[in-house]
C-alpha cells in the first residue's frame, strides 16, 4: 500500500506534500454514524484521501473503508484561513454482521461496494489545523438511487497536517 501511495504522490506536479490526519463522523448505509480514522496525502494540486471506520457491539458489526483520489480545482482564503476544493474517483467498501442473540453466530452479513465520482474539501483554520469534508456518489443500479439507499458516503472530520 505504501508504494501505491508514493506512486500516485509521484503523479503530482510539485514536491511539497502534506499528510493530514483526523478523526470525524461519517454517514454510510442507512444513515449511522461511525467514528472514523482519517488519513489523507496533500500535494499542491492532487489529494489521495481514506478512512477507516467500525463498530461492534454483543449483536451488530460494521466496518467502513474509503479511499479517493481527487484534483484541486479551485482554492482561495476563506474567513481564518486557506480552503481548498478537490474533485476526482473513489471507492467505498462496507461490511455488516447481525446475531439473533449475544451468544448466537452471525446470522446476516451484508457488504456493499460504491465506485462513483468524490469530492473532499479542506479548509485550514490555522496554521495546521483543518476541517474536512470527503464525499463519494456511489454509481449503482437505479432502484438504489431511486430508493435513496447504498449510493452515497459523507464525512466531517478535523485534524492536523504535518
Amino acid at each position: 500500500m505504501s508504494l501505491f501511495i508514493v506512486f500516485i504522490m509521484s503523479l503530482a506536479s510539485a514536491v511539497n506534500a502534506s499528510v493530514y490526519f483526523g478523526a470525524g463522523v461519517g454517514g454510510a448505509i442507512s444513515g449511522r454514524n461511525n467514528l472514523a480514522l482519517v488519513l489523507s496525502l496533500d500535494s499542491s494540486d492532487r489529494n489521495l484521501s481514506s478512512y477507516i471506520s467500525g463498530v461492534q457491539t454483543a449483536y451488530y458489526y460494521q466496518s467502513d473503508y474509503f479511499l479517493s483520489y481527487n484534483k484541486k480545482i479551485v482554492s482561495g482564503d476563506f474567513w481564518w484561513g486557506p480552503i481548498a476544493g478537490y474533485f476526482g474517483g473513489g471507492a467505498f467498501y462496507s461490511e455488516r454482521g447481525l446475531r439473533t442473540t449475544s451468544t448466537a453466530a452471525v446470522s446476516e452479513n451484508s457488504s456493499d461496494f460504491i465506485v462513483g465520482p468524490s469530492v473532499n474539501i479542506k479548509w485550514g483554520l490555522l496554521s495546521s489545523w483543518s476541517i474536512s469534508i470527503d464525499a463519494i456518489y456511489g454509481i449503482r443500479d437505479l432502484g438504489n438511487h431511486l430508493s435513496l439507499t447504498f449510493q452515497d458516503v459523507e464525512l466531517l472530520s478535523t485534524g492536523f497536517s504535518f
